[in-house]
């Protein structure tokens, strides 16, 4: 039976621009009150990924009602025709719950999104203060040195003995060498 389903469907593949025709030719199924055709037609009809057309939705509809022998309706969560009644009511629900649970997680995600990049955004600040401190204390240091060194210079133009023997002083000379006179 499921091969013969299965022929019948990739027999209509050809003849039919992108399955279009298929809802038509339920619906002429269905006219003719022929319900073992209409089944054939359903049970290609929901292999289909998605019936994106609101006119191929109702006509599906219509085919799996006259098909199945009760009410059937299109899903467009569930991307499928699911029987009607108490059935759809149930079905709505699980719909409405997957819809808004769905819509929770998306905002969710944009929320994490929005705080991983606040995350980032301030991280970068935070290294770039660090990195403007460090220059800063650099620049600092580099003053105070080079004011030490032009004291030590002064001190050794004024007494050679006290510029020598202070050992701060010493250790510039050593690095740099003696001033020229």
């Amino acid at each position: 039976m499921k091969n013969a389903v299965l022929l019948f469907a990739f027999s209509l593949l050809p003849s039919l621009p992108a399955n279009a025709g298929i809802y038509e030719d339920c619906e002429k199924a269905v006219s003719s009150g022929d319900a073992d055709k209409a089944k054939q037609f359903a049970e290609v009809i929901a292999r289909f990924n998605t019936v994106p057309s609101p006119a191929d939705q109702v006509l599906g509809s219509t085919c799996f009602s006259f098909a199945m022998g009760e009410p059937y309706v299109y899903s467009t969560l569930l991307g499928a025709f699911v029987p009607g009644g108490a059935e759809a009511a149930a079905v709505l629900e699980k719909q409405q719950e997957l819809a808004a649970q769905q819509m929770e997680d998306e905002r969710e995600a944009e929320e994490n999104k929005r705080l991983a990049k606040e995350r980032e955004r301030l991280a970068q600040q935070r290294a770039e203060a660090a990195a403007e401190a460090e220059r800063i204390r650099e620049e600092r240091e580099r003053l105070v040195w080079a004011a030490a060194y032009d004291a030590c210079l002064e001190l050794f133009r004024r007494d050679r003995v006290a510029a020598l023997t202070n050992e701060r002083c010493l250790q510039f000379f050593v690095v740099t060498g003696l001033p020229e006179d």
